[in-house]
């Protein structure tokens, strides 16, 4: 009809693109891709909540806000989840930000050493108290080369010369001190100890 002509065709109305304001050119990119917008559009037929919700579901955006503005752009800032462990699930490497949600996957450890490395299902659900046990290795930080989680209830620490500490369910934090205290008074691990077991903290 004549008035959707006339809106459609009216430069007040009109969009030309869209701009994703992002420092990650691979989230630029997977954004254009999901939204998959022809232009020119008319604002009327934009639905900016839409929009944002879509771009929200992409794995690696923690939040979006989205606006039309005055000179006929979609413009759409994001903010973005850093990844600050990798998750070895079998054959697979995923990135994962501190509560825990896949953030992106790699072909191989290699690809992020700078990453600490945990290992096992239910790793995820518990990014944040790994990373404070890795801070409370002190010193042994170096030689630590990846977290297990077993059974999904408690950790195991793997040092280099396969030397493990073997952590309870409760309080992993307080047997991690008293292990670096131990470390730092004898030096116990610089010694042919496989493994340290404080599952149970009082013996």
């Amino acid at each position: 009809d004549k008035f959707s002509e006339f809106v459609a065709l009216n430069p007040a109305f009109k969009v030309v693109n869209l701009s994703v304001i992002s420092d990650d050119h691979k989230v630029i990119e997977k954004i254009k891709t999901t939204l998959d917008l022809k232009f020119p559009l008319s604002s009327l037929e934009i639905n900016v909540g839409n929009l944002k919700m879509q771009v929200e579901e992409i794995n690696l955006v923690r939040s979006a806000s989205v606006r039309l503005t005055s000179n006929g752009l979609i413009e759409i800032l994001v903010e973005i989840r850093e990844p600050v462990a990798v998750q070895r699930i079998g054959e697979k490497f995923l990135l994962l930000d501190e509560t825990g949600v896949v953030v992106d996957e790699v072909f191989s450890r290699s690809q992020r050493l700078d990453l600490p490395l945990l290992v096992g299902e239910g790793a995820d659900l518990k990014v944040q108290e790994a990373l404070t046990l890795l801070l409370e290795t002190k010193n042994l930080l170096v030689r630590v080369r990846g977290l297990v989680r077993i059974g999904q209830r408690r950790w195991d620490v793997i040092l280099d010369r396969n030397q493990v500490i073997k952590l309870p369910e409760k309080n992993p934090i307080k047997a991690m001190k008293k292990v670096i205290s131990l470390q730092e008074g004898r030096q116990l691990l610089d010694r042919d100890v496989l493994y340290l077991d404080f599952r149970n903290i009082n013996r």
